[in-house]
């Protein structure tokens, strides 16, 4: 079931939830949670929360500097301002050691150049 046919299927369901008596909410979980494979405690928040809108669900996307080929300059430049911070802890010699020859790479607005 995708994520466009599982958010139909909330949408629908919603006003029946809100509307019906314990015992009917109950199968109502067991059945949403059935169909949709998501766990209880998620269904009960989606059901109690506000109305689904009609908007479709945009999709989650990574953030670019989580990226493969940018998060080496990230992470040297974590260690360096961390360092920088608590004295020992993350020196130049340990940035080279996790991320060797970045620095002598990254020239171009942040890019690296391996």
């Amino acid at each position: 079931m995708t994520a466009h046919a599982k958010w139909e299927y909330v949408k629908v369901i919603y006003p029946r939830y809100r509307q019906a008596p314990r015992r009917e909410k109950q199968q109502l979980l067991d059945e949403c949670c059935r169909i949709t494979r998501y766990h209880r405690k998620h269904v009960v928040r989606l059901l109690n929360g506000p109305a689904p809108s009609d908007e479709r669900p945009r999709a989650r996307r990574r953030p670019r500097w989580l990226a493969g080929r940018r998060s080496p300059p990230v992470i040297a430049s974590w260690l360096s301002r961390r360092g920088q911070q608590l004295g020992s802890v993350g020196t130049e010699s340990s940035s080279d050691r996790l991320c060797p020859g970045v620095g002598a790479r990254h020239t171009d607005g942040g890019r690296c150049q391996i």
